[in-house]
């Protein structure tokens, strides 16, 4: 008798278990729906008249007019008092028996103490952001190393830097004694937009 009463209690007890998870399964189900109902909502309420395209953007759509026969060449390079390098950097279109469409951009390369190197593109008139750079940093002047008639080489502390003229690309590498593979690369591929 025993044994029949722990059977049919052992029963109750399953059954029990069974209908308490069927209520957790109804309940997962409905938390599924009330989620997937509030992620419709939320859906539905995006308005894509609040974010930029390119449509809108003046800057994307220049970008996207420029064709790819445009080349960035520096013009010219030398070292000031303070150890830049300045220079002139001039828009040509390859198709238009290189015809100049800007001569106004300048061109600035400055070394600092902790191994930095600061490239900078900018154009008479446009505004500049003052105060960029950290106070501690020291510049130190950049040297040329070799010149030919596409690239020039200069160097600052352990550092190497390749100017290539035409078209615009500067590679710097942060170890001269390693020279095979640049650290950081400048327009390599030529699509530097300014």
């Amino acid at each position: 008798a025993s044994l029949g009463a722990r059977f049919a209690f052992a029963m109750k007890g399953t059954r029990a278990e069974d209908g308490m998870k069927g209520t957790r399964a109804t309940r997962v189900v409905l938390f599924l729906l009330f989620v997937l109902l509030c992620c419709t909502k939320a859906a539905s309420g995006f308005k894509e008249n609040e974010f930029k395209t390119c449509a809108k953007s003046s800057f994307c759509q220049r970008l996207r007019s420029v064709p790819p026969e445009h080349k960035y060449v520096i013009e010219s390079l030398e070292a000031d008092d303070s150890g830049a390098v300045r220079g002139k950097v001039s828009v040509v279109d390859e198709d238009a028996e290189d015809e100049t469409l800007h001569k106004d951009i300048d061109f600035a390369l400055l070394a600092y103490e902790s191994g930095v190197l600061r490239l900078k593109v900018s154009q008479p008139g446009r505004f500049e952001v003052p105060e960029v750079l950290l106070d501690d940093l020291k510049q130190v002047p950049l040297t040329s190393q070799s010149k030919a008639s596409a690239q020039e080489i200069f160097q600052f502390q352990n550092s190497l830097v390749v100017v290539t003229l035409s078209p615009m690309k500067v590679e710097v590498y942060g170890d001269k004694s390693k020279i095979t593979t640049p650290t950081v690369v400048f327009n390599e591929n030529s699509l530097f937009n300014f």
